[in-house]
């Protein structure tokens, strides 16, 4: 007789229900896992942070030339890209100099490039009459997925071709 599982996000086996018609009632939310996934899952363990990922051609041709972006990419939010304090207060232009640790000239100067060289946009949300900080994912993005709205606004940039776009 073939047993279906129940189990939490994290793979954990709630309950196990024999299937004697290998049909079961599915609601909003709920996935169905192999028993491969189950196994896998049983060898696997969640962490409570994510990775920046990187492309390395754009990012090291901007590093070298704008150092600061080492330190706003730790500010990136999740899959939209906004630079943000930990809190989710958003980073304004004028705070930037004590984000990373630099004088204010140094922040404009460099800014400024990154401004020039399509790695950083400015995005005004006029429904809640504020300026973000949006960094490009062609250089940097945290998460597996971008939202719609984050890859419109830099669908066209030059980053993108640096990209091999299979490598995901």
């Amino acid at each position: 007789m073939n047993k279906l599982y129940v189990v939490t996000a994290e793979g954990e086996v709630v309950d196990e229900i024999e299937g004697k018609n290998r049909y079961v009632k599915l609601s909003d939310g709920d996935k169905i896992l192999r028993k491969n996934t189950l196994n896998y899952l049983k060898d696997s363990i969640s962490i409570k942070y994510s990775f920046i990922k990187v492309n390395p051609v754009a990012y090291s041709m901007i590093a070298t030339e704008c150092p600061i972006v080492n330190k706003l990419i730790l500010y990136l939010s999740y899959m939209d890209n906004i630079l943000t304090y930990k809190n989710g207060k958003i980073i304004k232009l004028k705070d930037i100099y004590k984000v990373c640790g630099v004088s204010e000239s140094t922040a404009k100067r460099q800014m400024k490039i990154l401004f020039e060289n399509d790695v950083i946009h400015k995005v005004k949300d006029e429904e809640e009459k504020c300026t973000y900080l949006v960094f490009n994912p062609w250089v940097a993005y945290v998460g597996k997925k971008i939202y719609i709205s984050l890859y419109n606004e830099f669908k066209l940039s030059r980053w993108k071709d640096e990209c091999d776009e299979s490598n995901g």
